[in-house]
């Protein structure tokens, strides 16, 4: 079988070099074999042949997921009106999973004509297919799109509710912000939590008064999203609450408090950084790579390294103190005394510089 398979594939390539059309279009209906199917619909796309429209679409409602994806991209490089055209249509199809799959794909291409089409997907009954929309909406980053994907904010569906947050962030509407912020009101503590973190990284100042309000939040979670959207906005003004977070419950929410003194990195911090080396809270931060494991990260460590940035001369005595202090295992002490080190090096090169 896998020798057949191979011959096969020398076969597509061949038929693609001698720009045989039929050829390729008859290796479409090869149904044992996926890879043949998907590579010859691939090498229609690149042909760019208008005779190909027809069959790719009846790639689209294939069991494999890999070549319906192989016929909506071979669609969109044709370019032939009628290819633009299925796709749109292919919108209105009656599987889900196949206009879910269109919505994305017509996102990644970046069709302006899209655009309606996609706004129109917004009110799917299937939550793929509206959550798909919504990405390819925030991908294409037309301003129509943004009042239809304010009203996905209170989507039944969380996937979409994400999407649509996304999509806003992406597009940068002034009006993004103000729809947003009534997520913080929400009674949902993911809401308020995923409102938060969206809302940092639209980096609009009119959100840091309500964000800071949103350090006070009952559920921690919302408490520590809160912190690292003020971190991510950088406004001074909210330093002193930062600061008060540092006394929070959660070592959570007390090491973005820190992460986020780092990020804005005013001085007025650095007495209540002083005081977090003494915090012996510690966290488990998720692997950030492919089969990387989760690290435990600890706050004052965490408070070094913003001492570290700030720079200031005060925190030098403190930090070669802490230095000093005992550990419960290697490898955190090896980790605190090189982040120490580091924190010193950059406190005494600014300090020459004044």
């Amino acid at each position: 079988m896998r020798i057949f398979a191979s011959l096969l594939k020398v076969k597509v390539e061949k038929l693609k070099e001698k720009k045989d059309v039929e050829g390729l279009i008859k290796a479409l209906n090869r149904r044992n074999f996926v890879w043949i199917r998907r590579e010859a619909a691939l090498a229609l796309g690149d042909l760019g042949d208008a005779r190909a429209v027809d069959p790719l679409m009846g790639l689209l409602r294939d069991s494999n997921k890999s070549v319906r994806e192989a016929a909506i991209e071979a669609l969109a490089k044709i370019g032939d009106s009628r290819a633009s055209e299925a796709l749109l249509q292919g919108l209105k199809d009656n599987s889900s999973l196949v206009r879910g799959e269109i919505a994305l794909s017509l996102g990644k291409l970046g069709h302006a004509r899209a655009v309606e089409p996609l706004i129109e997907a917004l009110r799917d009954d299937d939550w793929y297919v509206r959550q798909n929309a919504a990405a390819a909406l925030g991908s294409i980053g037309d301003a129509r799109a943004v009042e239809y994907l304010i009203g996905l904010l209170d989507d039944e569906d969380e996937s979409v509710r994400d999407a649509a947050r996304e999509a806003l962030v992406k597009l940068g509407d002034p009006r993004v912000s103000e729809a947003m912020l009534q997520g913080l009101k929400d009674s949902d503590p993911i809401v308020r939590a995923e409102t938060a973190s969206s809302l940092g990284r639209l980096r609009d100042v009119r959100a840091v008064e309500p964000l800071i309000e949103a350090l006070h939040d009952e559920d921690k979670d919302v408490r520590q999203s809160a912190a690292s959207a003020l971190g991510d906005i950088g406004d001074a003004r909210a330093v002193e609450s930062l600061i008060a977070a540092l006394k929070d419950e959660s070592p959570r929410v007390r090491y973005r408090a820190v992460e986020a003194l780092e990020e804005i990195g005013d001085a007025k911090a650095v007495e209540a950084l002083i005081q977090a080396l003494n915090d012996r809270g510690w966290l488990i931060l998720p692997g950030t790579r492919r089969r990387q494991l989760a690290r435990k990260v600890w706050v004052r460590q965490k408070a070094i390294e913003a001492l570290g940035e700030i720079g200031d001369a005060r925190a030098a005595e403190p930090i070669t103190q802490a230095m000093k202090g005992k550990h419960k295992d290697f490898r955190q002490a090896v980790s605190f005394r090189e982040a120490a080190k580091e924190a010193l090096a950059k406190i005494k090169a600014r300090s020459q510089t004044v």
